[in-house]
């Protein structure tokens, strides 16, 4: 906020370090067009980073607008056009984003908040993956704990009527890897091993390593075999 009121009389270095704290954000959330504002103003008076970075942040500004565009061609009620728009939010934009807000086109925010009323396994199993590419991105600041709540919030209520297989298996690998409670432990191998018997092939691999083991259930390497081999043979299938 002083480099603001600096900036804001004048003060040349300040603009350069409010532009480069708006771009970056730190101290405020990531603002593209207020950091090309200000590192303009910097620039146009000689400062020379101010002048190295700012083609950047019109790159990435322009970027944005082309996705904001594409973006608001998407009809939010059908299915699929939404998870393909919800991906590429995820690809695109959300490992760099210091707030869900600070990297995401105004369009994209606005699908974002559209998915998450929506009560679907798969749309809830992706909105799992904003948030927790949210948290495990090198730009949001701590804390950290509101994404990463926010997205096993998300995944369990994917794998609530445990029809999703994908969340099923990433829940329970949450709790066997997470949890020290007997009880979550129990549910963890339950849900990997029910998404196993269904068919999926992660948790087939999942379930194998668990009774090659024999750390959380009595070890079982006939068992172990068995879901290796059909883990196999799914994959051969699908090649």
């Amino acid at each position: 906020s002083m480099y603001r009121d600096a900036a804001e009389k004048g003060h040349i270095d300040a603009q350069y370090r409010t532009g480069y704290f708006c771009r970056e954000g730190i101290g405020t959330d990531r603002d593209l067009h207020e950091a090309a504002k200000w590192l303009f103003l910097a620039s146009s008076q000689g400062h020379e980073l101010a002048s190295d970075i700012l083609p950047g942040v019109r790159k990435t500004i322009e970027r944005l607008d082309k996705e904001e565009a594409r973006l608001s061609t998407v009809d939010t009620s059908d299915r699929a056009q939404l998870i393909t728009a919800l991906n590429d939010i995820i690809l695109f934009d959300l490992h760099n984003a210091t707030s869900l807000k600070g990297f995401v086109s105004e369009k994209g925010l606005e699908i974002i908040r559209k998915a998450e009323l929506i009560d679907d396994p798969e749309i809830q199993y992706i909105m799992y993956r904003c948030y927790n590419t949210l948290y495990n991105n090198n730009y949001l600041p701590e804390p950290k704990k509101a994404a990463g709540d926010k997205a096993i919030e998300f995944l369990q209520e994917a794998a609530r009527t445990e029809e999703y297989l994908p969340a099923m298996h990433e829940l329970g690998k949450y709790y066997l890897e997470n949890h020290t409670i007997q009880e979550e432990i129990d549910l963890g191998f339950y849900l990997i091993s029910a998404a196993a018997y269904r068919g999926d092939i992660e948790s087939m691999l999942d379930a194998s390593d668990v009774y090659s083991e024999g750390k959380i259930v009595d070890q079982d390497l006939g068992r172990a075999l068995s879901l290796a081999v059909r883990a196999h043979d799914r994959l051969a299938e699908k090649d």
